[in-house]
């Protein structure tokens, strides 16, 4: 059976301001200002954080309550976003071109499914467009709202005759926003998890974790 994949763009097929400030701008915040560092505390903190990014709680409380809890001067936000600001670039992670030829190969239908307005433009830069059928955002949507909100799929169900539950997968990064969307429509899931974040995040029903893109059947 031919399936279509709705894929999350940012830190999925993409690094994103997130994985690239993870990755990057807070390590070397950390070791340029000698900060306090406890490993245990700053993954569980980080984690807490990303769930409220996901949430659209905004940045400012969220940055507040991350430097608290580790004990880092406030005064240091204004240089890591900076860093973000002025260096963060998106590129395509390793697995990116490999799984989208395989789909590619094997026929299946690949969709962008994303609440960055940006996406369908990044996807052209980066070398990918080709391989899209359609871009799905919340600004292209009308009436739809940002995932996890089930809005943007039912404009997919209006817009793309013969897509349905049972020949769609949604495959993202995120477990609060692709995770909780595909929960609430009853789509099967594939979280992309490459540095292990995941591990301790339970979902309503069943989610199938991977570190590569190349680890996911594209068949059954």
């Amino acid at each position: 059976m031919r399936r279509n994949w709705f894929l999350d763009f940012d830190d999925t097929l993409a690094s994103g301001p997130t994985t690239w400030g993870l990755r990057n701008a807070l390590p070397k915040l950390i070791h340029d200002h000698a900060l306090p560092f406890d490993e245990k505390s700053y993954h569980a903190a980080v984690l807490v954080a990303q769930a409220r990014v996901a949430r659209n709680e905004g940045l400012q409380p969220i940055l507040d309550d991350l430097f608290e809890s580790q004990g880092w001067p406030r005064t240091l936000q204004r240089t890591l976003l900076a860093d973000i600001q002025n260096n963060y670039r998106a590129t395509l992670f390793a697995d990116t071109l490999p799984f989208l030829q395989r789909l590619a190969n094997e026929e299946q239908l690949v969709f962008i499914l994303s609440n960055n307005p940006t996406a369908p433009a990044l996807a052209q830069q980066l070398g990918i467009g080709h391989y899209i059928k359609r871009y799905y955002t919340p600004q292209n949507s009308p009436g739809t709202k940002p995932k996890p909100h089930p809005s943007l799929w039912e404009y997919v169900l209006q817009t793309q005759p013969g897509v349905n539950i049972r020949n769609s997968v949604i495959l993202g990064d995120d477990p609060w926003s692709d995770g909780i969307l595909a929960d609430q429509v009853g789509l099967p899931f594939w979280i992309i998890d490459r540095d292990n974040r995941y591990g301790d995040v339970r979902f309503a029903r069943s989610a199938w974790r991977v570190k590569s893109l190349m680890d996911i059947p594209i068949h059954g």
